[in-house]
């Protein structure tokens, strides 16, 4: 555990294979055809190598996990676990018969929310950022809210469903 601190392809190739990609200097842009060929040749046999470390246990996760959220390999393997969640409702949501409203329904029944800044002169949009303490601290707690959303829907009975829609 812990065998690499990067999640590049280099990275964890290094650290599973003892392999890595193959050392350029220039641009990709700037390689020749034969150069470009040998660098993805390279790439795509440290990701089938990677699929296939440890008796494949990569792509019989992979598998798994794209069975149990209804959503092809590729779309499971580039999306995080909300939407593995969200496919999982929607594929429940169909199979009972519910309607799932639209955002313009949405919208349309309780008005617009405003996602302006709520420190005036700032370039972000959403949640207020708060300037750090200098210091040491101990005990500190990292949240992750968009994996915690999940629980807070659990914990509270709060989510989309509870919306009271023109149609309903």
């Amino acid at each position: 555990s812990n065998r690499y601190r990067e999640v590049t392809l280099d990275a964890v190739s290094e650290a599973l294979l003892e392999s890595g990609k193959l050392d350029i200097s220039a641009s990709v842009s700037r390689l020749s055809p034969a150069e470009l060929a040998a660098y993805c040749y390279q790439d795509a046999e440290l990701v089938m190598n990677l699929t296939s470390f440890d008796e494949e246990v990569v792509m019989k996760l992979i598998t798994a996990l794209s069975r149990i959220s209804f959503l092809p390999m590729e779309d499971m393997s580039r999306q995080g676990v909300s939407g593995w969640i969200r496919s999982m409702l929607f594929r429940e949501h169909r199979a009972r018969g519910f309607l799932i409203p639209r955002s313009e329904e949405i919208t349309a029944k309780k008005g617009s929310t405003s996602t302006t800044a709520v420190i005036k002169g700032k370039k972000y949009k959403g949640g207020m950022v708060v300037d750090p303490v200098p210091g040491v601290h101990f005990d500190v707690a990292v949240l992750d809210f968009a994996s915690l959303y999940p629980s807070i829907i659990k914990t509270w009975n709060l989510g989309y469903e509870t919306i009271l829609c023109g149609h309903a």
